[in-house]
Formats: C-alpha cells, structure tokens, sequence
C-alpha cells in the first residue's frame, strides 16, 4: 500500500524509484504553491545545472509503463495519459527547484519535505541500475495484479478468448517481473492419468498413427470439436476445443508452440481415452492401407 504524507497542507503519496524517494513536477508545484509550467520553465531555462541521475530520473517507454503499473491514479499520482516522458525529481533536484523559486515558502516547505518526505541524512544521487535488477516482492506482485488487469481488458478488447488471454497474460507477467504463473491455468485437478497431447497418443498408440487420425477419432467420438473464428487481419483460424462429453477425458492446458509466438489453450487428455480411440484409429489405418480398385472403363467410354 502506498504510504501517504501530508507536505505543506497537501496530502500527497510518498513514491519512491530504484528504492530512493523522488516526486513529480505535479507534486513539487503543489507542495511550494506554484505551477507545473513554473517548474518547467525553471528547469529548461537551467538545464546545464541538473545532472541525470542526480537531480532527476526521467521515465520513457517502458520504464514509464512500469511506473504508471505501480503508481496507477487511484493511489494519488496523476500522470497525463498522453505524456511520453516523466521527470522524477529527487531530494538535491527539489531543493535547487526550491532555490530558482527564491521565495521563504519555497525553502520552509522544502524543509518539511526533508524530514517527512526524503527522510535522508544526506542528500545523495539516484543508484545506478543493476543488470537483471528485480524490484521488491511487494512491488513485483502489486505489478503482476496490474499487468494482469489491464491485460485482460486489452484482449477482450482486441475479441481475444479467454483461454488465449490467460496465456499472453501470464507471459507478460513472467516477462516483466519474474513471478510465473503459467502451471496454475490448468482447469482441472490432477488426476491419477496423465495428461497427454494428441501427438503422444498417437505415438503411444503406434502402428504408424498420425495426429490427424486422433483427432478425428476424437471427433467422431464427440470428445473435441473444431472452432472457427476470422483472425485480426481478416484471416480464417480455428482450434480444436472440447466439448461437455470430453471433459470427462481432457482438460484445456496453456501450450507456447516452439519455434514461434503462437500460444494458447489447447485439449490435453488423459490416458483412460486410449483405449476408446484406438478402434477408430485402426480403421483409418486400414482404410488407408487398402489399395484403391481400378475401375474398369466401360464399352461407351473405350470409344470416347
């Protein structure tokens, strides 16, 4: 939970970047009694006596994504949803603002900010960022549950299923912060028949047994049928899904194709099926190993 802090009358939260306190341009207008253009203007007339990483942090792209995740509006950090960059100024960055501004409130205010905002002894630069640095525990899971939520709302949106969505989403979750919640988007309880694709019945099944010649026994026996959807760039897709009578032998498991992006969910089954498909299977199979008649022409079509 953000922790809150009253500055100058202004009840503000108490943000922090790479574990050291900073404020925005917002909060520092507020707490001396000015505006954000002030400060602006104060900075661009000054540019050459503010130092990166000293005086400020400024947030772009992802870094500025990852902010707005941990400090979303209804904690009391307001972040234009237009702006493509956002300065963090530090506990030496307030207080060279507080000179420019030349007014008694500006220091007395910075003052208070001293001991109830920065609480440091001294005033020192930001750390430099570490190789493969993660944030604290509090913060990566407080990330995941935003990337979680506005995830889904972007693949609802964009007409992505649910069961697709669960797995972009638990991606971009690993991705950004480590926690990999990938094994809990099974939809049953473990069973003591192991769940297996349809590629390894059909090698268990053996006897030169295709993927194809599964999934049509599978079919035929009303465990599985085919969907059909129009992809985002107009283009025909469809999955294999299953139906209530398959529930019985399969479950939905998130899959990530090798090779390539394309993940998803997709029917797993348990062992028990086997034995109910393997009939169908070798019927193919001896349909498949029949050698073709030759029709005989006809007297009419000899002449032809």
């Amino acid at each position: 939970m953000t922790e809150l802090v009253t500055i100058a009358g202004v009840q503000t939260p108490r943000i922090t970047h790479q574990e050291s306190p900073v404020c925005t341009t917002q909060q520092l207008a507020q707490f001396y009694g000015c505006t954000d253009r002030n400060l602006t203007d104060n900075y661009q007339r000054n540019a050459d006596r503010f130092e990166e990483g000293k005086h400020f942090a400024k947030l772009e792209g992802e870094a500025l994504q990852a902010f707005r995740r941990l400090y979303p509006a209804d904690c009391g950090v307001q972040i234009s949803t237009m702006a493509r960059s956002l300065y963090l100024w530090t506990e030496l960055g307030a207080a060279r603002h507080a000179k420019m501004l030349t007014t008694d409130k500006a220091w007395e205010v910075f003052e208070e900010m001293e001991g109830a905002y920065f609480r440091a002894k001294e005033a020192t630069a930001l750390p430099q960022p570490e190789k493969a640095k993660r944030p604290r525990v509090s913060e990566r899971y407080r990330e995941a549950a935003a990337i979680t939520r506005d995830q889904l709302k972007i693949c609802k949106l964009l007409g992505v299923d649910d069961g697709m969505a669960k797995v972009i989403t638990a991606k971009e979750v690993r991705n950004a912060t480590g926690l990999d919640y990938t094994p809990l988007l099974a939809n049953v309880t473990a069973t003591n028949n192991p769940r297996q694709t349809v590629k390894e019945l059909a090698e268990r099944i053996g006897n030169g047994t295709t993927s194809e010649m599964v999934n049509s026994a599978l079919e035929q026996l009303g465990f599985q049928k085919k969907e059909h959807w129009t992809g985002s760039k107009g283009h025909p897709r469809s999955k294999w899904v299953l139906t209530e009578k398959g529930k019985e032998y399969g479950a939905l498991a998130p899959y990530q194709a090798e090779g390539h992006q394309h993940s998803g969910m997709r029917p797993v089954w348990f062992a028990s099926v086997i034995a109910l498909v393997q009939p169908l299977v070798e019927i193919a199979i001896a349909e498949r190993s029949t050698p073709k008649t030759k029709r005989t022409k006809t007297a009419q079509e000899e002449l032809l």
